[in-house]
């Protein structure tokens, strides 16, 4: 079994490596079964021939997902108590995410290999899964930015270079964000986008920071290794919704904080001119919390303003949502997702509350 073929780094490195695995296969291993696995988007630009039959990874059945925790579980907890408890806490967290997924009609969103080993690998780093979902997402983009998956440091070096292959972790986060905010602004025709409009986003901000030479790369990465933002055939696409969400709310979350004075963010003219695509950002508000599409997403804004962050950040927040324009019946909506987010924080602030309930 031949692992990670997607991990090379360069298209022309990786046909060397699977030229010469064929020729092992033909000089040395002859009828032996090989087994060797990819990411989709890192098997396109290198494919077998017609001795190797391609095979793609389905959905996870529960039973599946659960023999899979165990057998990690295992690995890493030799206690059987310790090794129990981590495995049961894993499948009540994948379970409660699955099932929300399923009553929004979505596909589950933790199903496949990659997915559950990120779980388990918040899980392993941070001792304790999160408990709101801002905060997982947020460990679970960090697990695949930073590839923790893939385990240990290695002496060439290789991890590292796999990592930073698309630019480094943290600015790739940030243009994700961005990516993310204006594909969801579209709505769910948004959910894909050509190379175009993906260089689109992009370029002016990379232009004015003088680092478009990096967008080439951060595009080569997402063609020959894909991972939370991924091509499939010639469309560009979050691995899921649910990334595309909070990734969008890391966006709204970051343009509020960088407010001078987040309490006038109703009448903030910077920062209509910060999102060009929202020439009135109080009107994308009252626009946005009728629309189921932005439910979600304003949801984890609120969790993503969550402690550490500034409380005023948190207050001015509820403030703008509570005091809203509009319908009675967007005002209602409003404060509805105002303290439905404010629940999902572990200890949210009692005034905050209030204000919600008036």
């Amino acid at each position: 079994m031949l692992d990670g073929l997607d991990e090379v780094v360069s298209v022309s490195e990786r046909r060397v490596v699977r030229d010469a695995v064929g020729r092992l296969l033909d000089t040395q291993y002859l009828g032996n079964p090989c087994l060797v696995t990819a990411r989709e988007a890192g098997y396109r630009d290198a494919p077998f021939g017609d001795d190797f039959l391609r095979c793609d990874v389905q959905l996870m059945t529960e039973e599946q997902i659960a023999a899979l925790v165990g057998a990690w579980c295992a690995q890493i907890w030799p206690q059987q108590a310790d090794c129990d408890a981590a495995c049961d806490e894993l499948l009540r967290a994948i379970t409660a995410l699955n099932e929300e997924r399923a009553e929004r009609k979505q596909e589950p969103l933790i199903a496949t290999p990659l997915l559950v080993t990120m779980v388990v690998s918040v899980k392993y780093s941070r001792r304790e899964l999160p408990r709101e979902r801002a905060k997982l997402y947020d460990a679970c983009v960090d697990v695949v930015l930073e590839s923790q998956y893939t385990g240990y440091e290695d002496e060439a070096g290789a991890r590292r270079a796999v990592v930073d292959w698309g630019g480094p972790p943290d600015k790739q986060r940030e243009w994700l964000s961005q990516l993310a905010f204006e594909m969801h602004q579209r709505g769910a025709a948004g959910a894909t986008a050509d190379e175009s409009q993906v260089r689109s986003v992009l370029s002016p901000l990379l232009e004015r920071r003088g680092e478009l030479p990096l967008l080439e790369r951060f595009i080569a990465a997402v063609r020959g290794r894909g991972g939370l933002f991924e091509e499939r055939g010639d469309r560009f696409q979050f691995m899921h919704l649910t990334f595309q969400e909070f990734l969008a709310a890391q966006h709204l979350a970051r343009q509020w904080a960088t407010l001078p004075d987040p309490a006038r963010f109703l009448a903030a003219q910077h920062l209509a001119r910060q999102w060009a695509t929202l020439p009135d950002p109080a009107r994308f508000l009252a626009q946005a919390v009728t629309d189921e599409w932005w439910r979600e997403a304003l949801l984890l804004t609120v969790g993503s303003l969550g402690a550490p962050a500034p409380y005023e950040q948190r207050e001015a927040l509820v403030a703008a949502l509570c005091e809203l324009p509009g319908s009675p019946e967007a005002q209602l909506v409003a404060a509805e997702l105002c303290a439905t987010g404010l629940l999902d924080l572990t200890e949210p602030e009692p005034t905050l509350l209030d204000s919600a309930r008036r």
